[in-house]
């Protein structure tokens, strides 16, 4: 399953090692893997840039737009940009993921903090 798929392709050791299931698809773990990574490394953009790659690989994969919503909240930098994620949030509803529609109850409480960060306009 996508946990075998997470911990077989964990990125370079400097990041870490984690056990992250989700029901996205097993082409797009490895870069959502190397996303939550970098996101608790402080690598903002680098970790925009993973999760960005697992929406590719995945339009549907609704915790890699999550990740990426959540990688515009830098508080250890002083910068959080609610537009941007927003922004993310838009494309996901608009691949037809809306709120909380088709969403498993861990999907839908991993995308709570988003969704306080940014909630829609």
């Amino acid at each position: 399953m996508a946990a075998a798929a997470s911990l077989a392709a964990q990125p370079s050791p400097s990041l870490g090692r984690i056990s992250f299931p989700t029901s996205g698809a097993a082409a797009a773990q490895p870069a959502f893997i190397r996303g939550v990574l970098l996101l608790h490394s402080f690598e903002y953009d680098d970790a925009i840039a993973a999760f960005r790659q697992a929406q590719r690989a995945d339009a549907g994969f609704a915790m890699a737009y999550w990740g990426e919503a959540l990688a515009y909240n830098q508080p250890l930098w002083y910068n959080e940009n609610l537009e941007k994620a927003r922004a993310v949030l838009a494309r996901l509803r608009e691949r037809g993921q809306t709120r909380t529609s088709g969403l498993t109850p861990v999907r839908t409480a991993g995308l709570t903090p988003a969704r306080k960060s940014a909630p829609a306009p």
